[in-house]
């Protein structure tokens, strides 16, 4: 695997940290996850310029400052995935804090410590495997909190202990994800994905003052809408998933995946519904289509171009 670190490109057995460094001991690091798709003349990384415009943002609720521009940090991913011949692929940038000071204050005169950028890439065919025959969740113990609107919306590394606990112990209790609640009891999100409740053709998201605002889930209301389905936001209690007819998740990484039950009982008739099977065919079309039909802004890079045009 090449990864790219600080602008050069390296093998991932190269790009070395020091164990010293804060991100590694304190989770002071933010992140982005972005497919590319095999198309026609090469490969396209959906919604690229928006990730990254997200990674901007997170750093800077972190009080990070990127040192490279946004057009950039775009050219690196497209190399990434040329260097590393990949088409179909999941893209990881990572910014974080080196070596320095060991305290909280990381900007502490005489050990300031430097900001990092690495991004790498691999094949994953799907967060869940194979799953689109739908998956089985449960409700978590863990809440997702925040203590400010401007954290809720940074894509930080340390915000996803809870993620992982809540992930950890469904699978243990036999469950392949969560769905976590805010602090007042209403439904927030999955442990790392966004989630839809369908009601007599009616789509039900949960509002983003708990909740990532996933640009999956920017995609999936607009073609929703597009394809002629009213999109609420609103406080979801529970009790409501079991009365819903389709329960569904929106994510880069799971892309548009059913749930099919919840604390063991069927969601709807226990199988894949109507809405999330449109919805999933058309993500995938417009994912996997030409440039032009893109509505997004994003362009297909053949892998020759990509190499072309790099940050040195």
């Amino acid at each position: 695997m090449q990864i790219w670190l600080d602008g050069k490109i390296y093998p991932s057995h190269a790009a070395r940290i020091s164990v010293m460094s804060h991100t590694l001991h304190y989770g002071t690091g933010v992140f982005e996850g972005i497919r590319s798709y095999r198309t026609e003349d090469g490969f396209s990384a959906f919604r690229l310029e928006d990730h990254i415009r997200r990674l901007f943002r997170s750093a800077e609720a972190l009080d990070m400052q990127i040192a490279y521009e946004p057009d950039e940090v775009c050219t690196a991913v497209n190399r990434v995935l040329a260097e590393n011949e990949l088409l179909d692929a999941y893209v990881r940038p990572l910014v974080f804090l080196g070596e320095g000071s060991m305290a909280l204050d990381v900007k502490a005169q005489g050990k300031r410590n430097p900001l990092h950028l690495m991004i790498s890439a691999w094949e994953w065919p799907s967060y869940f495997g194979p799953s689109m025959s739908g998956i089985r969740a449960m409700l978590a113990k863990h809440r997702r909190v925040f203590s400010s609107p401007t954290l809720v919306q940074a894509k930080a590394a340390g915000h996803y202990l809870n993620s992982y606990s809540a992930y950890a112990s469904a699978k243990a209790n036999g469950y392949d994800e969560a769905l976590l609640l805010d602090e007042d009891g209403y439904l927030a999100e999955a442990s790392a994905a966004n989630l839809f409740v369908v009601k007599n053709g009616v789509l039900h998201t949960p509002f983003t003052t708990s909740a990532l605002e996933g640009i999956t889930r920017d995609t999936i209301i607009t073609l929703a809408r597009t394809s002629g389905y009213t999109v609420m936001e609103s406080r979801i209690k529970p009790e409501e998933l079991f009365g819903g007819d389709e329960v569904f998740l929106t994510g880069t990484a799971c892309e548009v995946m059913p749930i099919i039950s919840i604390d063991g009982c069927a969601i709807g008739d226990g199988g894949v519904g109507p809405v999330t099977a449109q919805l999933s065919k058309r993500y995938q079309d417009i994912v996997r289509a030409m440039p032009s039909s893109l509505s997004y802004g994003d362009g297909m890079v053949p892998i020759e171009k990509a190499h072309s045009s790099v940050i040195q």
